[in-house]
């Protein structure tokens, strides 16, 4: 099985790679806009400032954007310690810096992202055909991750992440067990933790 830092695409031709690495799945848990600000500014503006953010981030941090789906984004980091600290680490900064999004789009625009981490197989694949590709991930893990990331709102909670990954990360992070829960597809339950913070 390979690693994720040594994938890449090399032809333009649909393909799938099987890999095992670190999943985050970041979306947005709310949006607030007020009136003037939404007649002033287009949500196509909003969202790419939004993603000017979320892409940063990642990049700086040496993760991998696989995928837009809507307002979610996946991306992928190996597995190794400096991987686990630099996904958590960006879910830590894209948090704060939405924290104060004035100064990010404009006054009167408050967005809060959630997030998920999982660790697992999946595929990263180019899907389509010869006239358009697309670039995406998918799998069981990728599909349980966004599945977490769309539990936040339920348990009122940031980042979510599932054993696997926090099992990695223990020896660095903090982590309290919210609930055991069935995920479609799968057959045993699955534990899942929130994210603290670094120890």
């Amino acid at each position: 099985m390979n690693s994720i830092k040594n994938q890449k695409i090399k032809k333009l031709k649909p393909f799938e790679s099987k890999v095992s690495g670190l999943i985050l799945y970041i979306d947005i848990r709310s949006i607030e806009i007020d009136e003037q600000n939404l007649n002033s500014l287009s949500l196509i503006k909003i969202k790419n400032a939004y993603l000017d953010v979320v892409f940063n981030e990642i990049f700086l941090r040496k993760g991998n954007v696989i995928d837009i789906i809507g307002d979610s984004v996946i991306s992928t980091w190996d597995s190794g310690i400096n991987g686990i600290k630099d996904a958590l680490q960006s879910t830590q900064e894209i948090k704060l810096k939405f924290e104060d999004s004035n100064g990010l789009i404009s006054s009167g625009i408050r967005i809060e992202p959630s997030f998920a981490i999982n660790y697992g197989d999946f595929y990263l694949a180019a899907i389509g055909n010869s006239k358009r590709l697309k670039y995406t991930a998918l799998g069981s893990n990728i599909n349980l991750t966004s599945r977490l990331s769309a539990s936040n709102s339920l348990y009122n909670v940031e980042t979510i992440v599932s054993k696997s990954f926090k099992e990695l990360a223990d020896s660095i992070s903090i982590f309290r067990q919210i609930d055991t829960i069935y995920i479609k597809g799968r057959k045993e339950p699955e534990e899942i933790f929130e994210f603290l913070g670094f120890k």
